[in-house]
């Protein structure tokens, strides 16, 4: 995953140049590969933090003087330099937190609903499918009363045909319980999915 990927780049270093102008110092951004993501400031660096997103490195963040400047003089300007270069790391990492949330979140909607879409699709392939089944269904009951007055017709002789119609009129009987079942879950499907879409 890549910083300038889902961040604002123009955001982050205006909040840098900002932070520069308060407190005096400079600040850089790099990607994990070194590159710069910003203006490249030559500068005395003292302090540099791992800018990270669910465990992974991003970004760097480089602070430090001017070339041209001392740098700070006693322990309380050194500690005034910490603490501006924990603020900006902090308000860094707030702002790339918030833009990266979005970011996966907006993605994650976008993955649900084309999720949503092939659903939608595969019900009404389904019932395309039980549309089919019933008119299966539909035949096997003809078959199974063709084939009872067949073997009536014929009497005794037609004893043995009319037990195969006996069996496929079980069959079809079954296939329409199994055909109703199927129509109930892909009906619940297909509500679920229409909920979802609104």
């Amino acid at each position: 995953m890549k910083l300038q990927d889902f961040c604002d780049l123009k955001e982050v270093n205006a909040l840098i140049e900002d932070w520069e102008k308060a407190s005096g110092l400079l600040a850089a951004l790099t990607a994990p590969d070194g590159s710069v993501l910003g203006q490249a400031k030559e500068m005395n660096e003292t302090a540099g933090r791992d800018l990270v997103i669910e465990g992974e490195k991003i970004g760097q963040l480089h602070c430090g003087y001017s070339k041209d400047s001392e740098g700070p003089v006693g322990s309380s300007q050194t500690e005034k330099a910490d603490a501006a270069v924990s603020l900006l790391f902090l308000s860094l990492t707030n702002t790339i937190t918030k833009q990266y949330y979005k970011y996966a979140a907006s993605h994650r909607l976008k993955r649900l609903s084309d999720g949503i879409e092939a659903t939608d699709e595969l019900v009404r392939q389904i019932m395309s499918c039980t549309v089919n089944l019933k008119n299966i269904q539909k035949r096997q009951k003809i078959v199974a009363i063709n084939a009872s007055i067949e073997a009536a017709r014929v009497g005794e002789a037609g004893r043995g045909f009319a037990v195969v119609a006996e069996e496929v009129e079980k069959l079809s009987e079954s296939s329409s319980e199994v055909n109703s079942t199927i129509e109930k879950v892909v009906s619940e499907i297909k509500n679920t999915v229409s909920s979802l879409k609104e």
